[in-house]
């Protein structure tokens, strides 16, 4: 046996600077690394202090080890205890952790043996944290948790058992009902990220993605996406997280698990998903969601422009070509949008992009866009002169435009004569290929035509080239309907005025009806000349754009190849409904961009009888369709027009309409209400109110898409201030809480915005939908009883909720208040008090108990309407309306906080001015009456009065409700009643009681086991307290849980449900709880509870 370097006696002189070293590593940080020097010197000297074996043949034991074991984890346990958020506590976890990391480190270096002093150590650290995990108290699991997370970041060679042991552990806390404790918990099992379970045991992967699906606490989530690396496998689970409803966790998937570092190449993720990042990025509410999502485009840039993918010749041009040809440029609009983040991130970029002759002559989608963009953001920034040096002139572009356009020809000639090789049908890949190639030639010549639109035209002959070309295409019925606006748009824009355009579209209409008619369909079509002077007249054919128009002309050519009378005459008429929906198309675009009356534009009148008004009558959807919609545009500039259309046509279409139509037909309708009076466009209505009926009738849409419609029109209407019927606002609430609209998303979007915006809007507004709150919430309760059972209704309680929210005066957007406009949630407490009386459909009574404590109540209130409130309260208890315990003790708390805020005002109206608290009681009385009930008589129910406040308790200035969480059913029971200070007995009594309740107000809260909420008096009550049985108890617990403020709904994911019990707030949770260890035992509840019994029957004989 080696001799020992230290005595036993030694031992405790070498272990009393432990006390010493704690104390000051909680203290500061920068002691940190002297101490752990300190305390690897003392462990290695107490290492060394070991005793001989008393037996034989054992090994010696090693009584300083275990000595500086033992009061190593004791010092650290008396830390265990303290709550999260003490700095203290925290040093020394960071202490504790870089101990136990030097220590591995030193012994690793010295001694290659698995069992070492370290080791041995963290296995006994280790087992003393992991009895800690499923401790009562939450601070030491969260503690222990957070210990056990940092040891595991430098943890030694351990015992497999143990091994397994901790990850089991953490698992479980995985599932804690503290938030703090679940976070720690998942940065412990990083550790296990990548070891492959056991056939029974959890994969601490899938548990880590389900973390950051579903737990309720954003700073968990949060923590598990830190966790978790980008791959193949959790990058659908990170994206998801994009919609979270935490900005801070949207902010960290751009700045974080996408970074470079993480995601490496952008290409990993598919054009999808790209395109989902940017359109949900740059669209975020938050403005540092927005800027992260910008600088997560900006180094997609960069990686390309440091990459070969970029040509060495333009690095700046040719790395943004390729950047948008990450994205589905002919498609969608993402691509503008990164592009436009990249311009306004970098101006580098911006400032150093020139467009060759070269760039023009070989435009591609990417390239068209490209220019399109920077002309757009020069314009934006008024950098004219940049604009003027960078792009050719404007007859150059011109040309480039005739050039696009002629090449968009010549695939049409080639597809078809690919197609006429092709008749059996069936599309194949060849043809695909040329759908796509003109689809991309049509987006080119698009994005020309935008940028047309932006030009100076004070160059002459680039204004009368570029008005040439434009006429000349839109006069060809080659053109796809797709660009037809983007044409009417250059037309416009080289006008001298509204009336010449007309002019000439007027003429190109009929140009259009007379020359193709009389020719054969895509006889010799022809490309357009260099000469803006000539234009020639042949039939244009082709590819019209829109899917129907392609089928069309299809069926046309198959046609065409037959040689029969009735081939010949089917091909006819298959013609002029093309010509037909060719310039309904124009005139649509037209329509759509005039600003005067139809009578300041005569040339338009014609196109009514020949073009409009056979397209009506029609029988083809497409020529309906197309014609309904003009003679909607028509009605729009022509006052005279609008009462026989909207009354003879549109009306009568809405009855009889489906599909696309009876969308475009709601359309038009609530259009021309929101332009013009009902009076005007039905003057001969026999209703009292015409807008609201035919509002209502509308609103009975079966197909989502035409009730969406429906509903946005009567949101503007209401909005603007044109409909105020609260019929109409009843059945928009009905619909926005329905079960069958769940997954209308388009109407749930509507009305999640209309309804807080219409109520806080105008004091007004909410004094309608707190008329409307009873009536509404009986016809849900009606129409509820016949849904399938399959279809989960929301409560009454939560509408109810909803209605809380909307009629709050203290978020009206409205200044300068009047005392009525503060006081609608006191006529919202007069009309549920009311509704408790009407037993038919208010079946959930014990709900609308609860929610009277969180209604506002001003510190100035209308006196005589309290007095009704109390009468009816009064009315409610003595009848017996409530048969449950629930309901009686929330109704007794609303009352006691009535009394305690304005009894003493009600006492001296009642000997000032008499007169308005009789009114008060007439107008109850005449409620009872209408009911058929017994009318109150004073001298049961009179209102309590106390001479003056109650001591001790601040008044509550904006609402009867409790900020805190319910009280046990213990602290109801402990509660003294409280009566009416009839004399000087009483008064005195009461006094006495209150004194005792301030001398031993700290002593009872200690015995209890949750704290009183501010809003529960602890003084005597007017009500008795009805005790409650075991099951009403937990019935109450169960309802109290139940009222919680409504979840908003907006474009945000939304998560499976969640797999702890405790909510996200209870992390919160005061500070001065009392802990569990102190509740009181059962006899002592047993005998206040006899207690309370007693003086409750006190009160009853009383």
């Amino acid at each position: 046996m080696a001799p020992s370097l230290l005595s036993s006696e030694s031992l405790p002189i070498v272990l009393s600077s432990l006390p010493e070293i704690f104390d000051e590593t909680q203290q500061s940080t920068t002691n940190h690394r002297k101490n752990i020097v300190r305390l690897i010197k003392i462990h290695t000297q107490a290492t060394q202090v070991i005793a001989p074996s008393p037996k034989k043949n054992r090994p010696d034991k090693r009584v300083g080890e275990q000595a500086f074991n033992q009061l190593f984890l004791d010092l650290l346990g008396r830390g265990l205890g303290v709550k999260k958020g003490v700095v203290a506590g925290d040093r020394v976890g960071k202490f504790v952790a870089g101990f136990v990391h030097a220590l591995a480190d030193k012994e690793s270096n010295e001694d290659e043996d698995e069992d070492t002093a370290s080791s041995r150590f963290f296995t006994e650290l280790i087992t003393m944290l992991l009895q800690g995990f499923p401790a009562k108290d939450k601070a030491v699991r969260f503690r222990c948790t957070q210990l056990v997370s940092l040891l595991l970041k430098s943890m030694p060679e351990i015992d497999e058992d143990l091994f397994q042991q901790l990850r089991r552990s953490l698992l479980e806390r995985t599932r804690d009902k503290e938030a703090p404790v679940r976070v720690q918990a998942v940065l412990g099992l990083m550790a296990f990220r990548d070891i492959e379970p056991d056939e029974d045991e959890e994969d601490v992967m899938e548990v880590l993605l389900d973390i950051l699906t579903m737990d309720p606490s954003s700073d968990v989530r949060q923590t598990a996406l830190f966790s978790l690396p980008t791959t193949s496998q959790t990058l659908p689970y990170i994206l998801l997280r994009i919609k979270d409803l935490d900005p801070t966790l949207r902010r960290s998937v751009y700045l974080v698990s996408l970074s470079p570092e993480n995601l490496g190449d952008p290409r990993r993720l598919t054009i999808s998903q790209r395109e989902a990042l940017v359109r949900t990025g740059l669209g975020d509410r938050d403005p540092k969601v927005r800027k992260a999502a910008g600088y997560m485009i900006g180094t997609w840039v960069e990686a390309i422009k440091t990459s070969s993918q970029a040509a060495v010749g333009d690095e700046e041009m040719n790395g943004l070509i390729e950047f948008l040809k990450r994205f589905d440029v002919v498609s969608s609009e993402e691509a503008e949008k990164a592009l436009l983040s990249v311009f306004e991130g970098n101006m580098d970029t911006f400032q150093s992009l020139e467009f060759t002759e070269n760039y023009w002559k070989t435009l591609t989608p990417e390239k068209a866009l490209l220019a399109r963009i920077f002309v757009d953001h020069c314009r934006e920034i008024s950098d004219e002169a940049r604009l003027e040096s960078t792009l050719p002139v404007v007859t150059a572009l011109a040309f480039y435009l005739q050039a696009e356009y002629n090449h968009l020809l010549q695939l049409f000639e080639d597809a078809e004569e690919h197609a006429g090789q092709n008749d059996d049908g069936h599309k194949t890949e060849e043809n695909r290929d040329w759908e796509h190639e003109i689809l991309e030639k049509e987006f080119v010549i698009r994005e020309m035509l935008k940028l047309a639109v932006g030009l100076d035209y004070s160059d002459e002959i680039g204004r009368r080239k570029m008005w040439g070309l434009a006429r000349e295409m839109i006069s060809q019925q080659s053109l796809p309907a797709s660009l037809i606006p983007y044409n009417l748009d250059v037309l416009r824009k080289l006008s001298s005025t509204e009336k010449d355009l007309m002019r000439v579209i007027v003429e190109v209409i009929h140009e259009i009806r007379d020359t193709v008619l009389d020719s054969s369909s895509r006889a010799g079509t022809p490309a357009l000349e260099n000469d803006d002077e000539d234009e020639d007249e042949g039939e244009d054919g082709g590819d019209g754009g829109a899917r129907k128009e392609r089928e069309l002309r299809e069926r046309l050519r198959r046609l065409s190849l037959g040689g029969g009378d009735k081939e010949k005459e089917e091909e006819r008429a298959l013609k002029r409904m093309l010509v037909d929906v060719r310039s309904l198309d124009i005139l649509k675009a037209l329509l759509e961009r005039v600003n005067g009356t139809l009578q300041e534009n005569s040339v338009l009148h014609g196109l009514i009888p020949m073009l409009i008004t056979p397209s009506v009558i029609s029988k083809q959807p497409e020529l309906r369709e197309r014609g309904l919609v003009c003679l909607g545009l028509i009605c729009t500039i022509d006052k005279k027009s609008a009462p026989p259309s909207f009354r003879g046509l549109f009306l009568s279409q809405a009855q009889s309409a489906q599909g696309p139509l009876l969308n475009e037909v709601l359309q038009i309708i609530f259009d021309l209400l929101m332009l013009y009076d009902i009076k005007t466009l039905l003057p001969q209505s026999n209703s009292e109110s015409p807008l609201a009926d035919l509002v209502l009738y509308h609103l009975d849409q079966s197909e989502d898409a035409a009730l969406a419609i429906a509903v946005e029109g009567a949101a503007k209407l209401m909005l603007a201030g044109f409909l105020t019927d609260e019929s109409v606002l009843s059945q928009l609430v009905q619909l926005y809480v329905w079960p069958d609209n769940a997954d209308n998303a388009a109407l749930r979007q509507c009305l999640s915005y209309f309804l807080p915006v219409y109520c806080f809007s105008s004091c007004a507004n909410q004094r309608r939908m707190q008329r409307i709150f009873l009536s509404t919430l009986k016809s849900l309760n009606e129409e509820a009883e016949d849904l399938d059972e399959d279809k989960d209704m929301m409560s009454s309680n939560q509408v109810a909720l909803f209605f809380l929210e909307w009629t709050d005066p203290l978020k009206s957007f409205q200044q300068d208040l009047k005392p009525e406009d503060r006081e609608i949630q006191v006529d919202m407490s007069i009309d549920l008090l009311k509704g408790l009386f009407v037993a038919d459909w208010l079946t959930e009574r014990k709900h609308f108990t609860q929610i009277l404590n969180k209604l506002h109540f001003p510190d100035e209130c209308d006196l005589p309407k309290l007095r009704q409130i109390i009468l009816l309260i009064k009315t409610v208890q003595t009848g017996n309306y409530l048969k449950d315990s629930v309901s009686r003790n929330a109704l007794a708390r609303f009352e006691m906080t009535l009394e305690r805020r304005f009894g003493l005002q009600l006492a001296e109206l009642s000997k000032d001015e008499p007169e308005k608290m009789e009114d008060a009681k007439k107008s109850v009385n005449e409620f009872l009456s209408e009911l058929g009930l017994d009318e109150v008589d004073e001298d049961d129910t009179g209102t309590p009065m106390p001479s003056k406040p109650i001591s001790g308790r601040r008044k509550a200035p904006l609402s009867t409700a409790s900020t805190q969480s319910r009280a046990s059913t213990s602290s109801v029971k402990k509660s003294n009643l409280r009566q009416s200070p009839a004399t000087e007995t009483d008064e005195e009594a009461s006094t006495e009681n209150e004194q005792k309740e301030e001398d031993g107000g700290e002593d009872e809260r200690d015995r209890e086991s949750t704290p009183i909420p501010s809003g529960r008096s602890n003084g005597k009550r007017s009500v008795p307290v009805v005790e409650a049985s075991e099951e009403e108890e937990e019935e109450e617990e169960e309802e109290e849980e139940a009222v919680s403020p409504p979840t908003r709904v907006t474009g945000s994911h939304i998560s499976k449900q969640p797999i702890h019990a405790q909510s996200e707030s209870e992390e919160d949770e005061d500070e001065d709880a009392v802990d569990d260890s102190l509740l009181v035992d059962e006899e002592e509840e047993e005998e206040e509870e006899e207690e309370g019994d007693s003086l409750m029957d006190d009160s009853e004989e009383d």
